[in-house]
């Protein structure tokens, strides 16, 4: 299944805009917390570069997101 990356949206004007629905980005996965209501935190260093897409993100903050992580590549550890 294709996920098409933007969505129309209206903004305040009543025109229609596209919105991001999907962010690409690279990352370092610092750490994962197991917590008291048996949920994960999970910490990502992303790197100054992907600063469009965690603005994104950070739009979405306390919404429901979709995740697909893969490896890639080994950094030497």
């Amino acid at each position: 299944m294709s996920v098409d990356a933007f969505q129309a949206a209206e903004n305040d004007e009543g025109d229609l805009a596209k919105e991001p629905v999907a962010v690409e980005f690279e990352a370092e996965m610092r750490q994962v917390k197991s917590m008291a209501d048996g949920t994960y935190n999970i910490v990502l260093n992303v790197p100054e570069y992907c600063l469009p897409q965690v603005q994104t993100m950070m739009g979405w903050l306390k919404s429901l997101v979709t995740i697909v992580m893969a490896k890639d590549g080994d950094l030497g550890n």
